[in-house]
């Protein structure tokens, strides 16, 4: 898409009253209307996900950087780079990911507290969460750091 294109895509989303709520406040805050921030959260939290944006996709935080500046050149520079450090990272990430889930799991097969345990089940029956962020919410739990 370019910066002359028009927005042509609709995303229909259904979501809870409480969160509306608090879109409508963090939009408000921010001084932008509620389109404008879930636009704009939508597209950093795809590029945290490890998906790339065009610079001329409109929700890419980066196309408010000037070209030239700081911000701009260093945004490139980490999203040139980062395709690199996934590679080399990813069986390092895998083993510490698998790592920290066996000992997580270890921790839960010998709970004998019924609230912990039904926690775990709560957690990981949470499919609002990433895979990882389960394992964190767990870890603290039970008190693996």
């Amino acid at each position: 898409m370019t910066a002359r294109q028009s927005l042509n895509a609709t995303l229909s989303l259904r979501i809870s009253d409480e969160l509306f709520q608090a879109i409508d406040e963090a939009a408000k805050e921010r001084g932008i209307d509620r389109n404008s921030y879930i636009r704009e959260r939508l597209g950093i939290a795809v590029i945290d996900d490890g998906q790339f944006l065009s610079e001329e996709c409109p929700e890419n935080p980066a196309r408010g950087w000037p070209k030239g500046s700081a911000n701009h050149a260093v945004a490139r520079r980490i999203k040139d780079v980062l395709p690199h450090l996934r590679q080399l990272l990813g069986p390092q990430a895998y083993i510490d990911g698998v790592e920290r889930f066996e000992r997580l799991w270890e921790a839960i097969m010998t709970c004998q507290d019924p609230k912990k345990l039904s926690y775990a089940l709560d957690k990981f029956s949470d499919h609002t969460l990433t895979p990882l962020q389960r394992v964190r919410h767990l870890e603290d739990r039970f008190g693996l750091h």
